[in-house]
């Protein structure tokens, strides 16, 4: 430790002891992938858009008197293709993200469940 300088406190550190501590080992390529996070995500924020524009063109068109026939066309199709289109976007979210989760448990599964009894006569070292 290096020593403190004139009018510097020491910094004081409680401690809570923890009955067991699990290290689990990563390799870079998971760590890496742990660190990116889904690439699914940008589909469930491009489906909650898409969703959010049909809804808001929905309303619109419940609304709103809409005279003219082409203004009420791009309103239907907004409509239908926001729906469509976000939709499909939120179940390929939906049936893709699987994978940090199904990493993880890999990661997890590398250590028992049961806890590991320390041998009968003091604690364990690494």
């Amino acid at each position: 430790m290096p020593p403190l300088e004139a009018g510097e406190k020491q910094t004081r550190v409680v401690r809570g002891r923890v009955d067991e501590i699990r290290v689990y080992e990563v390799t870079d390529a998971e760590l890496e992938r742990l660190e990116k996070g889904s690439p699914e995500a940008l589909n469930f924020t491009a489906g909650i858009f898409f969703e959010s524009v049909a809804v808001t063109a929905f309303v619109a068109l419940l609304t709103t008197k809409i005279d003219s026939e082409r203004v009420y066309t791009v309103f239907v199709v907004a409509i239908v293709v926001g729906f469509a289109v976000g939709t499909l976007l939120i179940i390929q979210y939906a049936w893709k993200r699987r994978g940090i989760g199904e990493l993880v448990k890999k990661i997890k599964g590398r250590i028992p469940t049961e806890p590991v009894r320390p041998p009968p006569g003091g604690e364990t070292s690494a």
